[in-house]
């Protein structure tokens, strides 16, 4: 029962976004409902979530066995971070498989459509998404901030970048960097009727343009 509190007090900071000092929340509970549930410890409360709080867990699902490259990516007082870990997965290896340059991609009954060749140095994004031939990029709904997300990554694995895409009449478009001319392989994530859908390409940044 003091572990059900505890999880409803903090699903409701998450959903309304609450900042505020965990930890003098933990003690108004404490003081509030410590009488009753006497299992409410506050040092070991502070104890357990000292150690959670600096970790983070998931259980990704790896389709076959093989090398597979690991980036985890995070936000600390307005700053982005990533790291990366080359990691071995058991099982059975499967054949490398050919980029896909096409600019126009179709999966679930949605296609999403990168309909601009974007260039080393400054360069835009601009996608449209059609859901059963319906245009649909006005009605992509906001997830996790943002009506699409973009992940850049270089071939030779030195470059990444996260950008936040907006919505711009019929079509759906971010600002970026690509530093260097080579190829990028580019995912894009949105939600539209409360489902999460993501798309990958491949793009050549064309050395015959400008760098920086």
């Amino acid at each position: 029962e003091s572990g059900y509190i505890l999880r409803r007090l903090m699903r409701r900071l998450i959903s309304y976004r609450v900042e505020i000092d965990i930890k003098e929340i933990f003690k108004i509970v404490i003081k509030e409902y410590g009488d009753f549930y006497k299992e409410l410890n506050l040092e070991t409360i502070f104890q357990v979530f000292d150690e959670d709080s600096g970790k983070f867990e998931l259980e990704p699902i790896f389709p076959n066995g093989g090398e597979w490259f690991f980036l985890a990516e995070w936000k600390h007082a307005g700053q982005l971070y990533y790291e990366t870990q080359d990691i071995i997965v058991k099982g059975t290896k499967t054949e490398p498989v050919n980029k896909d340059f096409s600019f126009k991609k179709v999966k679930d009954g949605y296609t999403a459509e990168l309909l601009n060749k974007p260039e080393p140095g400054v360069t835009a994004l601009e996608f449209s998404i059609k859901n059963n031939n319906d245009l649909i990029t006005g009605k992509l709904q906001n997830y996790l901030g943002a009506p699409m997300h973009i992940v850049i990554w270089s071939e030779d694995r030195m470059f990444f970048t996260h950008a936040h895409a907006k919505i711009k009449g019929n079509i759906v478009a971010a600002q970026t960097i690509l530093p260097k001319s080579g190829n990028y392989k580019i995912w894009i994530q949105f939600q539209h009727n409360k489902t999460v859908h993501t798309f990958d390409y491949w793009i050549t940044a064309d050395a015959k343009h400008p760098t920086l």
